[in-house]
């Protein structure tokens, strides 16, 4: 493939280039014009829920009564603070509206330009998986969505994904609750699930069910990636019919019908355990500081065994195996990752309000690792509070990656990432359109407000960006990488931090693309942005 990026930093004036009007508002740079720089020095966050025996948030407790350990190794706290999440960060909504509203005609973004709104210190991501949910329960698990919309107090941003065949962004970031409710009527129930845990002959069909553990797998991957560098904590709520757990198949011969259908229906095929999957996808997320709270679409559910089938014990039922390892899973994950799992209930809304709600105050802390220099492993966080009858919720792990292993694990999410079309990304604001005079080259406007530089003798923006392109089918045509150092003299900084830069990236344009997508991410802040432009002659943009 021919060199796919050319690479033109504008500092002064970029964002004008994007614009059909400039808006009073995007020179603005907020509360503080000092550039902020990011250091080597690497805290351990650990956001923290606290509840008393009733499960009512605890507000009052202090430094002296927090103990953190490090594989059984107590740390002093280097950080410690009282937080309640924030409804929005009104400076950069508004910052954000006036952008959209005033960009010219061909110009495509990556957030939407009436509703979208920005979280200041903490916001709530809802996924509606229906890859792994059963066909029969998906309707009532969206008719329970829809009525949670209608009767929740949205006091924080909520952004609504749909798991299928891949992962989509039915709606991003509002508290908007006519736009939520018009997002999820419009997405609608999405029935590729085969749900093919059992064949006609009642044998486990193991190779789809790896197929929907890998796609679920890759969707948390990335959900990760939408939120990375966004402040404060973060919860993911997962409406989801079958986590992830394992297949034990009974392989038990002689039963008739209806005591096949006692022991869960099906009895062969090969076995499987997920748990150590799930357990690494947990850890990733808790590291990316996301509580997970599982919410199970299956409701209440009871597992009654053929009681005359005396010499198989209760524990050797499939369908009572089935129900308690997925109920297990859920447990584990939101242990790992500081959240909450709901199940074995009928009213599925009323729960995922109590978990939206969870977390609307918390306790922010940091402390230094056991190691000056990260060791690639993961080390167990372990948290008391001295004051009696106080719970705590937190992340249990986290993992200390070393620069190079980072760094690869860091492209290959990002190459993956731009592969898979639908899914948005903006924690990086973009714009960008095709050059009218050579329609191979994408001039790209990132926002600056919340780029970072990193400290050294000559600061420097850090980026890293990948580039695919697809044919009408969405299949892939090509696809390239590159890491970026940009080198500025503070007063850029400046300048950029207020009115954003521009890039230039060339792809190979062949007659076959219909599509370019773009994933940039921020190497200090972790965000990620996106950005689709669909491939048009010079003659149609015209």
């Amino acid at each position: 493939m021919a060199r796919l990026f050319a690479v033109a930093l504008v500092a002064l004036l970029s964002l004008t280039m994007f614009l059909a009007s400039p808006p009073s508002c995007t020179s603005q740079q907020g509360p503080s014009q000092t550039p902020t720089f990011r250091t080597e020095t690497q805290l351990v966050e650990v956001d923290t829920v606290a509840t008393d025996s009733h499960g009512k948030a605890v507000t009052d407790l202090r430094a002296d009564e927090f103990k953190v350990f490090e594989d059984d190794h107590q740390r002093a706290l280097a950080h410690f603070s009282f937080e309640r999440v924030e409804k929005l960060d009104l400076h950069a909504t508004e910052r954000l509206r006036a952008l959209a509203q005033h960009k010219s005609k061909l110009v495509y973004t990556n957030f939407a330009e009436d509703v979208s709104e920005v979280p200041l210190n903490g916001c709530t991501l809802l996924l509606a998986d229906w890859l792994n949910t059963p066909l029969e329960l998906q309707p009532q698990a969206h008719e329970q969505l829809k009525e949670f919309i209608r009767t929740a107090d949205l006091a924080k941003p909520l952004a609504i994904y749909a798991l299928d065949r891949s992962l989509h962004l039915v709606q991003d970031f509002t508290t908007d609750r006519a736009v939520l409710l018009a997002s999820i009527e419009k997405g609608g129930i999405h029935t590729a699930n085969l749900q093919p845990e059992k064949r006609a002959s009642r044998s486990l069909d193991t190779t789809r069910t790896d197929w929907r553990v890998q796609r679920t797998t890759l969707a948390l991957t990335a959900l990760a990636l939408h939120v990375q560098g966004l402040r404060g904590r973060k919860n993911l709520i997962w409406l989801s019919g079958s986590f992830p757990a394992g297949m034990f198949p009974t392989n038990l011969t002689g039963l008739t019908p209806a005591m096949e259908g006692s022991y869960g229906g099906y009895l062969y095929g090969e076995p499987r355990d997920f748990t150590g999957i799930l357990e690494q996808v947990s850890h990733m997320l808790a590291n990316s500081g996301i509580a997970v709270y599982p919410v199970d679409a299956q409701g209440l559910e009871t597992t009654m065994t053929d009681t005359s089938q005396e010499s198989v014990r209760l524990y050797q039922n499939a369908l009572t195996q089935s129900v308690a390892q997925r109920q297990q899973s859920m447990r584990n994950v939101a242990d790992l990752t500081g959240g909450k799992a709901f199940y074995n209930h009928n009213d599925i809304s009323r729960e995922l309000q109590d978990a939206y709600t969870d977390g609307d105050s918390f306790y922010a802390l940091a402390f230094n690792p056991l190691l000056s220099r990260p060791d690639g492993k993961i080390h167990k966080i372990r948290l008391i509070c001295t004051r009696p009858g106080i719970q705590l919720r937190y992340r249990k792990s986290y993992f200390a990656e070393i620069r190079s292993s980072s760094d690869a694990i860091s492209r290959s999410q990002l190459e993956t990432f731009v592969r898979e079309t639908g899914q948005t990304a903006n924690g990086l604001l973009l714009m960008g359109e095709l050059d009218p005079n050579d329609p191979g080259r994408l001039k790209v406007w990132i926002d600056g407000s919340t780029l970072m530089p990193m400290q050294g003798e000559h600061p420097a923006f850090r980026m890293e960006v990948a580039v695919a392109t697809f044919d009408t089918h969405g299949g892939v045509l090509g696809q390239n990488y590159a890491n970026l150092r940009i080198k500025l003299k503070p007063a850029d900084i400046t300048r950029i931090q207020g009115s954003g830069m521009t890039q230039t990236v060339q792809f190979l344009r062949t007659r076959d693309v219909a599509r370019v997508r773009l994933a940039m991410r921020d190497l200090a802040t972790g965000r990620v942005g996106t950005l689709e432009v669909p491939v048009v002659s010079v003659s149609d943009s015209r």
